[in-house]
């Protein structure tokens, strides 16, 4: 299926959605900071990003505005406790904390489906 970048500071968060993506289908890779995302994404290619909105090095606004400024279009799904942050667009989604599994699922499909 595709290969998901998780990237959230609380390992909890990053261990519980792994195996539930890899459930779907989906690869996945994990990592704590946003500065170590960067990093994974400069030299690995992968089709969806599903990140926390606040972590402290660079939080994933800031993180998708850095990828989104060197031209990749890798679609985005940010997660927040907090609500009404972010409004949606047709290569991100927002989505509140804690996570439905279902809605996360549907949303991650709608946007791999946009990219084929």
């Amino acid at each position: 299926m595709a290969a998901v970048l998780i990237v959230d500071d609380e390992p909890t968060m990053a261990d519980a959605l792994a195996p539930a993506l890899e459930g779907e289908g989906h690869t996945t890779m994990t990592v704590s900071s946003g500065r170590a995302a960067l990093a994974v994404l400069t030299r690995r290619l992968v089709d969806l990003v599903l990140s926390d909105l606040m972590m402290p090095d660079l939080d994933g606004r800031e993180l998708m505005a850095a990828v989104r400024a060197g031209g990749d279009r890798t679609p985005f799904i940010l997660m927040s406790a907090v609500m009404g942050i972010l409004p949606t667009s047709d290569r991100m989604r927002f989505l509140a904390k804690p996570l439905n599994l279902d809605e996360l699922f549907r949303v991650v499909d709608l946007l791999l489906a946009d990219m084929a």
